[in-house]
């Protein structure tokens, strides 16, 4: 096990090292266009709208020479609010060949937040659909350089600088400053679930490395097709489709996830590739008559419970295989493809391509194998900082170790563990709780479709567990029924992880992504 999982990062190493395509987002898919030309990249279903390789790459060339005409320059930072249509692809692409720095907006941002994001990020331009004027419009501090000429609107085409009136009519755009792998591509933001959002400054290098990673790990899996359900100012649709263009492989791209049409999608478009949070699948019909129409081969997986690998397995014969990331570090740990790996369900992965970690504690040395500890990566792609965070940098940077505020834990076989969030522990007379292991023990039992767990004020113990469960569709909401969990939780839990407070919810808040919006829960 420990040599297949070393074998296939050497493996993905060396082909990395051998990979072209240029250095940078915007080389990456001039050299697509040239390789796939009039294959479809993207295909907007719902919109019944698609654009093929070189037509993005000419679009993108006249985008870039446009901004160029109206005084954008390489280092120069635009925010782009846009839904999934082929205008962010634009945007997104035609920024990187000019050297531009992309900032994602939110499209649920309020006008406090819009606020926010477009002052800390010096954004000198902002492209916006126009149905998100409203936030826009109702900002308090609306930034100077924010002239109605540097906002340009998507979807109006009455108005002078409306979306169109971008493009230039000269093709064959040269950017006038060459771009490299360390420019600067986007300040992408963070949730902000500790506080403000942080920009993370990722450079060009931070994204073509995830994309080479797991475009040379899928590449013998023969992946044509890939879903994009999650909103493209995510980093997850941004890593999907660059590694898609490496692929030649065309993604099917959705307006929103929806949760109970993920089956629909996966037969109508013969999907081969998507990431899928776990709710998705308890949607599946039960009835197992279109599942000849399933086409899937991989899927990345976040935190799945180990029979729900097993299951979807049995059921398409896919391969389902977990990893870690964040927004800024980009790929942390990888699971090998091996079989043999169904032995590992549950952990995160060995360390990944590119990539060194330590597992840390709290005075700043190594733990052991089996301990918990912070997990600490270094390598080459990571995000250069947080913009305009000096205070924020000191934190999380020892040297050019990044601390990444998750707690791990190694089997001494190479494998990690995810525990859970710092911030997410609960301490409860003095002990430390994790909330994502009683998560996990929740999920076990099969009368429990997803659960959260947090801490709540308590006069006595300082902080005490409450867990919110929404249960399986066939079962009923009683005290009985709490009875029940309660006593699985004892069966798994030392007593003082057990839930004191339970809450049954219907359904859980949710963001863009599916993750459960613990802020909302109280």
């Amino acid at each position: 096990m420990i040599n297949t999982a070393a074998n296939e990062r050497t493996e993905i190493e060396a082909r990395i090292s051998r990979e072209g395509w240029g250095d940078s987002i915007g080389a990456l898919l001039v050299e697509a266009a040239k390789t796939y030309g009039d294959r479809p990249a993207a295909v907007f279903f719902e919109q019944d709208s698609q654009i093929t390789y070189a037509e993005l790459d000419l679009l993108t060339d006249r985008f870039a020479m446009g901004l160029l005409e109206r005084g954008i320059r390489k280092g120069a930072h635009v925010a782009v609010m846009l839904p999934n249509t082929p205008a962010f692809l634009i945007a997104w692409f035609g920024l990187a060949k000019l050297g531009a720095v992309m900032v994602p907006a939110n499209t649920s941002y309020t006008a406090t937040e819009l606020d926010f994001l477009l002052n800390q990020s010096d954004s000198q331009m902002l492209i916006i659909d126009s149905s998100y004027l409203y936030a826009f419009n109702n900002m308090v501090t609306r930034p100077d350089i924010l002239t109605d000429d540097r906002v340009i609107i998507h979807d109006q085409s009455d108005l002078s600088c409306n979306w169109h009136s971008v493009f230039s009519e000269r093709p064959n755009f040269n950017p006038p400053v060459p771009v490299t792998g360390s420019d600067l591509a986007n300040i992408q933001f963070t949730s902000g679930t500790t506080g403000f959002p942080k920009g993370c400054m990722q450079p060009h290098d931070y994204w073509l490395l995830a994309s080479k990673i797991m475009s040379v790990n899928f590449v013998s899996e023969g992946l044509e097709r890939f879903l994009i359900w999650g909103p493209f100012f995510y980093m997850d649709p941004q890593w999907m489709f660059l590694t898609s263009l490496r692929l030649g492989a065309t993604s099917y791209i959705a307006n929103r996830m929806q949760l109970g049409r993920v089956y629909e999608w996966l037969a109508d478009y013969a999907i081969n590739f998507c990431s899928l949070p776990e709710p998705a699948l308890a949607r599946f019909p039960q009835d197992r008559s279109g599942d000849d129409k399933i086409r899937l081969k991989f899927v990345m997986s976040y935190g799945w419970r180990s029979e729900t690998f097993v299951k979807l397995a049995d059921r398409f014969c896919t391969k389902a295989r977990d990893c870690y990331g964040m927004t800024e570090i980009g790929v942390g740990t990888l699971m090998p493809r091996s079989p043999d790996v169904a032995l590992k369900f549950g952990l995160s992965g060995p360390v990944g391509p590119m990539r060194e970690m330590r597992i840390v504690g709290p005075d700043q040395r190594d733990v052991k194998p089996g301990d918990v500890g912070e997990l600490w990566v270094r390598g080459k792609g990571l995000m250069l900082g947080y913009y305009k965070r000096p205070d924020a940098n000191a934190e999380v940077f020892t040297d050019d170790w990044f601390h990444t505020g998750d707690l791990f834990v190694s089997d001494g076989d190479g494998f990690l563990k995810i525990i859970g969030r710092i911030k997410e522990m609960i301490r409860r007379s003095g002990e430390n709780i994790s909330a994502r292991e009683v998560e996990s023990v929740l999920k076990r039992h099969s009368d429990v479709a997803d659960a959260a767990v947090i801490a709540v004020p308590d006069a006595i113990r300082k902080e005490e567990v409450k867990a919110f469960v929404q249960l399986a569709t066939h079962v009923e909401t009683s005290v009985l029924q709490e009875e029940i969990i309660v006593k699985h939780c004892r069966e798994h839990l030392a007593a003082f992880k057990v839930p004191r407070y339970f809450e049954f919810v219907s359904k859980f808040p949710r963001t863009p992504t599916g993750k459960i919006k613990k802020r909302n829960l109280s």
